[in-house]
């Protein structure tokens, strides 16, 4: 009959050289690989004394198990995904039930010393084990943890039975921790459940349930009498064990929808990113690329920022250590992602297959923004024309209705500009036109709009003001722009401007009213000598007249 210890030697040194090889990539496993090749040496130690009845205080054998705990040792406290044990107090009780076994034969002095080591190791295997606990990390890191777990619980029913003769129990005790540390160690150095998830918990449970049936058998050929106590102490690793698989299935699945929901979400938001271009007067590559960064957040949690370099740079959110680049074919432009931490690897394969669809539809959306700004806004002086007014005007009475803020309608123009350009010529006037914008957008909130009618004309949406507030602020442009020195022209650029409005618009047809009651008044600034402000009280339907005016 083939020898036990030959048998557990065979496990250990199988699942040791495996190891061994695929620590190769991941240098923080080789002391749990050479830990399983010390002990399948302790096995055939074992072996070896057995058969020439050595005996000693301190064998060959321990030694070498001394060894192999050391070298796992050395493993546990380098890795990492290391939490602070709450679930793992579930393992607390076992620790009792082991000081229990073990002062039940308070003669076994020696024994008692080799189970302190065992705990010893699963002492610092409770940090790493917690993480898998939670689903926080991989099946293997959860299989190691419990694989250590068991040895030790089986180990004091060992004691409990008063340390038995070499047979199966022994094959059970040891086999079983072996094999369910070696495999998890082995998955976790070769990330293999990445690619499988289901097999190593089908592994795990049925390798830890065959090691308790042969434990029973064993034992109840060889203390009948106490069979129940130690079914009993070494069924609770098996339910514990049982325990963390279920939560750990539970718990991928639950990760595994949310993850789902979240890309199909971002697939979405990415997918109606050219579609939810809305021009405004300030949206450009940094609110499209801020939309870009929400909807990636929640796949992605540790992205902070998001960069576009061209000519300059272009950045929402904020820079980070970690730079993910990706290509943008916009001009020859580079994309930059940035991360607080660095991504895990899973993470990593995600960026490379989303990169490129990221690119495309921010391509896309820049593209079409770029096309829409133009058909939008005067290429001049980059205010809207009115087309572009055509666009906002509903969204701006839809505001005022949402907040009951009144809006306040004014034209503005420039005077004596036909004698400046007959003057200077089109180049200084057209110098005059920017000048003047520039004036506005200094001048006006994120809300209000400020467009080129046409020629010198513009006109001015003021949101949320009334007819005095709405006054104020184009006295304010109006001293502003007469105080500049624009050269050659000798003399001071002034302006006249006609307001109305001050209350909320009841529909698009009487915001059109205004205008034209606006545009009505500036004529009258204009007549009554220009360099001035002239207020109207607004129609109070579209269909009513222009009314009469008040100068300032």
């Amino acid at each position: 009959m083939l020898a036990p210890e030959l048998v557990l030697c065979a496990i250990a040194l199988g699942f040791g050289l495996a190891l061994l090889r695929a620590a190769r990539r991941q240098p923080v496993w080789q002391g749990a690989a050479w830990g399983l090749l010390l002990w399948s040496m302790e096995e055939l130690a074992w072996w070896v004394q057995r058969g020439e009845g050595f005996t000693a205080v301190v064998t060959p054998a321990d030694a070498l198990f001394y060894a192999g705990a050391a070298s796992w040792m050395t493993t546990l406290i380098r890795l990492e995904a290391r939490g602070t044990p709450r679930w793992g107090l579930l393992i607390v009780p076992a620790l009792g039930l082991c000081a229990a076994a073990l002062l039940a034969r308070p003669s076994a002095l020696f024994s008692a010393v080799v189970s302190s080591l065992d705990l010893l190791l699963l002492i610092f295997a409770l940090p790493v084990l917690e993480p898998a606990l939670r689903g926080q990390a991989s099946v293997g890191r959860l299989l190691l943890g419990l694989g250590i777990f068991f040895r030790v619980s089986v180990h004091s029913a060992y004691y409990w039975l008063g340390e038995p003769a070499l047979g199966l129990l022994d094959f059970s005790m040891w086999g079983g921790s072996y094999a369910l540390m070696g495999l998890g160690a082995y998955l976790e150095a070769r990330e293999l459940e990445r690619r499988a998830r289901f097999w190593p918990y089908l592994l795990g449970v049925v390798s830890s349930l065959g090691v308790y049936l042969l434990f029973l058998q064993a034992a109840s050929v060889l203390r009948t009498s106490m069979l129940v106590e130690a079914a009993l102490l070494a069924a609770y690793p098996l339910l514990v064990i049982l325990l963390a698989f279920l939560g750990v299935l539970y718990r991928d699945r639950r990760r595994a929808e949310d993850r789902l929901a979240r890309w199909l979400s971002l697939l979405e938001r990415l997918g109606e990113l050219e579609a939810g271009v809305h021009s405004t007067q300030t949206m450009g590559a940094p609110a499209l690329m801020k939309r870009v960064l929400e909807a990636l957040q929640p796949v992605f949690p540790d992205l902070v920022g998001i960069e576009i370099r061209n000519r300059e740079a272009v950045r929402v959110g904020k820079a980070a250590l970690y730079v993910k680049h990706f290509p943008l074919y916009v001009d020859d432009a580079e994309g930059r992602l940035y991360f607080e931490r660095t991504p895990s690897p899973s993470d990593a394969h995600d960026l490379e297959v989303l990169g490129p669809f990221v690119s495309e539809k921010l391509r896309s959306a820049l593209s079409l923004e770029e096309w829409r700004h133009r058909a939008l806004t005067d290429p001049l002086t980059g205010l809207l024309n009115r087309r572009g007014l055509e666009r906002q005007i509903p969204r701006l009475i839809d505001l005022c209705h949402k907040n009951q803020r009144p809006l306040s309608v004014a034209m503005v123009d420039l005077d004596h500009f036909k004698r400046i350009n007959d003057t200077y010529g089109h180049p200084v006037g057209d110098r005059v036109l920017q000048t003047l914008a520039g004036v506005l957008r200094r001048h006006l909130r994120t809300e209000d709009l400020a467009v080129r009618w046409g020629g010198e004309e513009f006109a001015l949406l003021l949101y949320g003001a009334g007819l005095e507030e709405a006054r104020r602020v184009l006295e304010r442009i109006r001293a502003e722009l007469g105080a500049l020195d624009i050269e050659p022209i000798p003399w001071n650029v002034t302006l006249s401007a006609g307001l109305t409005g001050g209350s909320v618009p009841s529909s698009e047809g009487l915001l059109e009213a205004w205008i034209l009651q606006a545009d009505w008044t500036l004529l009258h600034a204009k007549e009554a000598g220009r360099d001035r402000v002239m207020v109207s009280e607004p129609p109070r339907n579209p269909d009513v007249e222009p009314r009469g005016t008040t100068a300032s």
